[in-house]
């Protein structure tokens, strides 16, 4: 696994020193309607050093034919140290019966 560092300005003098990680979580998702899900879970970080996670967030989801969706996906990671929030897109197929 490689990771890149990056150097971010934080201040006039100082500096704050940010890797990216590998972060993986399971996740428990909750379909409040068609279009709109809910999702929790625990999670693990691996870098430097490693710490547990929760993760929390939301999908907007657009269904298509044949199973098909995309979903603009908001989620906060929690952690011992400080939180991250991220933004993302999914394209997702199912298979077996959908509704």
């Amino acid at each position: 696994m490689k990771r890149a560092i990056m150097e971010a300005e934080r201040g006039e003098n100082e500096s704050l020193t940010r890797e990216y990680v590998f972060l993986t979580a399971v996740v428990f998702v909750y379909e409040l309607v068609e279009w709109w899900a809910l999702f929790v879970g625990p999670g693990y970080e691996l870098k430097s050093r490693e710490f547990f996670v929760t993760r929390i967030g939301t999908d907007f989801i657009k269904r298509f034919e044949e199973g098909w969706s995309i979903a603009l996906t908001m989620m906060l990671d929690i952690k011992e140290v400080n939180n991250t929030s991220g933004l993302g897109v999914s394209l997702s197929k199912a298979f077996g019966k959908t509704n």
